[in-house]
């Protein structure tokens, strides 16, 4: 470990604890703002944990930072079991650090001298995801410090398989009130789509419920999303707790549908359900609802927009100023959100976050769609900057099977372009009536550019 490092480490792990949220817990290797007891029962807002500079060989299996070849992320990962250490420390830890997650708190990662045992304050990160290995035997957490030094060797690898990992613990027996297994971006839709029928009075609570049990949830979980989905349509707070991904989506489909002047009503319900939280506010809750504030700021200028095109003498004036509105205003951001939640925030062909160059990309261009299809997720994929620009101009479609079609594109400019032999959309996630949904588009798409 370099000298000018070591002396950054000048903090017990209590101390630490004690300035990052608060308290100490006689679990050196956590701690909560609260005692453990009275998270389970009221929630936190703040946790904090430690991650060591270094760990010997830093073989596989062992603790350690290690830096993504691709995207220069940083990972740390702990194992479930670690020589002669105390398994019970670790059981308590994985425990914690998938309490903190559910509960969508502040998360941050001290570093810590495996030599001394001291900590540095100046070198803290934000936890920012977790993965789970799917048999449980390690978990992968992502730590972010705003492109400072780490302040400790790393290892590098390629890390693109953590996208695909559980984000809760699969070992861990969760409440009968949560379900078995974590809520997946399929079964998100499925309840906004739900949700939407039911605000709309075209079928009745319960057999919407029943619609969600056959699709996987647990009866009292789906119908929390089916009644926060009806509370955040009418601007109401609630009280029930349910993850980021799925307030994310459903507001982005509210946005969609209503468009932007839904904004004012889906804060409001948002604020009040934040405000009325016992442990506190969560920090992602918090961190989306700054997100459509700043999009609220911008409604006034929208608005002068679209009378404008109101106004417009041209059809071809009044259709280019709505496409401004739409790439400027919180509808693409939603129809953006649904994306990214549903493909993971990777590109739907390579799987790779790109480094966050992505593009929400329509398949039946925006001029020519219906507002439904504007704002359908199956009317959309998620392509890395090359693809998004080769797809928009009719250089490379998707065939019926879901395989890249490039014949298009010169030999010598596909790996340019990223584009190698065996490329297919990434759809098997997808339930069937989507993936076909999608297929009708693709049709268009290739009617559209002689595929």
């Amino acid at each position: 470990m370099p000298s000018e490092l070591a002396t950054t480490f000048l903090y017990k792990t209590e101390d630490a604890y004690k300035e990052i949220v608060g308290r100490y817990s006689p679990r050196s290797w956590f701690s909560f703002d609260k005692k453990v007891e009275q998270v389970r029962r009221e929630g936190a807002s703040k946790f904090a944990m430690t991650v060591w500079n270094e760990r010997e060989g830093n073989r596989e299996g062992s603790a350690g930072f290690i830096e993504d070849q691709a995207t220069r992320e940083r990972w740390y990962r702990v194992p479930r079991q670690w020589q002669d250490k105390d398994p019970k420390k670790r059981v308590a830890l994985f425990n914690a650090i998938d309490l903190a997650i559910g509960l969508g708190i502040e998360m941050t990662a001290l570093l810590k001298d495996h030599k001394t045992g001291l900590v540095s304050l100046d070198h803290k990160f934000e936890i920012v995801d977790a993965a789970y290995e799917c048999d449980g035997s390690m978990i992968w957490i992502k730590l972010e410090n705003g492109g400072k030094p780490a302040g400790t060797p790393m290892a590098s690898g390629s890390l693109g398989r953590l996208r695909d990992l559980p984000r809760r613990d699969p070992l861990l027996a969760r409440p009968k009130s949560q379900g078995k297994e974590a809520v997946t971006a399929a079964q998100i839709e499925i309840a906004c789509t739900v949700g939407r029928q039911i605000f709309s009075g075209l079928r009745t609570f319960n057999d919407g419920l029943s619609d969600l049990v056959a699709a996987g949830y647990h009866k009292a979980t789906g119908g929390v999303a089916l009644r926060n989905y009806s509370h955040l349509r009418r601007g109401e707070g609630f009280s029930s707790l349910m993850s980021i991904e799925a307030i994310r989506y459903f507001v982005a489909s509210i946005l969609l549908d209503d468009g932007p002047e839904a904004l004012p009503t889906v804060l409001r319900a948002l604020r009040a359900h934040a405000a009325g939280m016992k442990s506190g506010r969560p920090h992602m809750l918090m961190r989306f609802i700054a997100e459509l504030e700043s999009q609220e700021e911008e409604l006034p200028a929208l608005r002068a927009a679209a009378e404008l095109s109101k106004q417009a003498t041209l059809a071809s004036l009044a259709s280019e100023i709505q496409r401004l509105i739409w790439a400027r205003g919180p509808h693409h951001k939603a129809f953006r959100d649904m994306l990214e939640i549903r493909w993971g925030a990777c590109c739907s062909v390579h799987g790779d976050d790109c480094q966050s160059l992505l593009r929400a990309s329509h398949i039946v261009p925006w001029a020519e769609s219906t507002s439904e299809a504007r704002a359908d997720p199956n009317n959309g994929l998620l392509l890395s900057v090359p693809l998004d620009g080769l797809f928009d101009r009719g250089h490379i479609s998707f065939d019926v099977e879901g395989c890249l079609l490039h014949e298009k594109v010169p030999k010598t400019m596909r790996k340019h372009y990223g584009i190698t032999e065996g490329l297919k959309l990434r759809w098997d996630r997808l339930g069937p009536g989507d993936r076909e949904r999608i297929r009708e588009n693709l049709a268009k798409h290739r009617a559209r550019h002689g595929f």
